[in-house]
């Protein structure tokens, strides 16, 4: 616990607010998934307006907040899944009018059939290894 504090006090603050709203929130995905269901959820979220083009400033926040909102999925109350994490920073996003797309794909290799849920910005992907598009097949 004492390291976890002081690894939280590194953090410069820009990273720390991330940091802490995503603890904050990443609570509150499950309960919204369970009420309103995936596809009503994700509408509302894709029914404000976003941006055409992102900033070289924003790409940098973009990139912070999907590290963030990653981390506090790992070490904050709740062990967020990736949809989980996928869903808040869509919301976060999309908030700010910053165009991402929420990709939720399957891989079919190997014994089963696994399912991820990422984000995309600018064709980039956030907050997971790049490798991850190639790995699971997008679901339309």
């Amino acid at each position: 616990m004492l390291r976890r504090l002081r690894t939280f006090a590194r953090l410069d603050s820009e990273r720390r607010s991330v940091f802490v709203k995503a603890v904050l929130l990443l609570p509150l995905v499950r309960p919204a998934l369970r009420i309103l269901g995936f596809k009503r959820l994700r509408d509302r979220i894709e029914a404000r307006p976003c941006r055409p083009q992102v900033s070289r400033e924003e790409r940098r926040w973009v990139a912070l907040v999907a590290e963030m909102v990653e981390v506090a999925g790992r070490r904050g109350l709740i062990r967020a899944n990736c949809l989980d994490r996928s869903l808040l920073l869509h919301w976060i996003f999309a908030r700010r009018g910053i165009p991402v797309e929420l990709r939720i794909g399957v891989d079919r290799s190997g014994d089963g059939l696994r399912a991820h849920a990422w984000i995309e910005c600018a064709g980039e992907v956030l907050g997971d290894p790049t490798e991850v598009a190639r790995v699971f097949g997008v679901l339309e």
